[in-house]
């Protein structure tokens, strides 16, 4: 069941354009909206985690705080899925069990951050799916990241609320 926050911000927030900043839920300092591209939220940094654990760096919270804040704005996404991926360092089963308690870690921030869980996602894929090479330290860099991908939308005129995708009211 979605927090009064959040049916507030839904009622509140949906012909808001991207770019907009948001009030913290805990504090006074803005949170950005990112931009939404090619149905991907657009980081402009990496979430980053503690070596060898599922803990997030408090240096991503307000990073992870702009992705909630893209979420409440762009009701039309229905399901976004959390990808988090690792290097090759490491054997596959690790690196494919510690992408996954990653991922279901940014999941439970995020919905402690008044996001319904039937909009997220968390998917570990290890190192299966690397953007650079594993054998320089550069590579291995770009390969351990977090991805948030836009896996199902509203059709269009629909806003998820209450678990569904549902007709905007008139007035939005």
């Amino acid at each position: 069941m979605p927090s009064s926050r959040h049916a507030f911000l839904a009622a509140m927030l949906l012909s808001f354009p991207a770019g907009l900043f948001l009030p913290e839920a805990a504090g006074d300092e803005p949170v950005g909206v990112l931009p939404v591209k090619d149905d991907r939220i657009v980081l402009p940094g990496p979430i980053t985690f503690k070596s060898g654990s599922a803990d997030i760096l408090p240096d991503s919270h307000k990073l992870l705080d702009s992705v909630a804040a893209t979420l409440e704005t762009h009701m039309d996404i229905a399901r976004l899925a959390i990808g988090v991926h690792t290097d090759s360092r490491g054997s596959g089963a690790y690196n494919k069990r510690i992408s996954q308690q990653r991922a279901d870690a940014v999941l439970s921030y995020l919905a402690g951050k008044g996001l319904p869980r039937a909009r997220l996602e968390a998917v570990g894929y290890g190192e299966e799916r690397p953007i650079a090479d594993n054998r320089t330290e550069e590579g291995r860099a770009r390969n351990r990241r977090v991805e948030f991908v836009v896996t199902t939308r509203c059709p269009r005129g629909q806003v998820f609320c209450d678990g569904a995708c549902k007709a905007r009211a008139p007035n939005e």
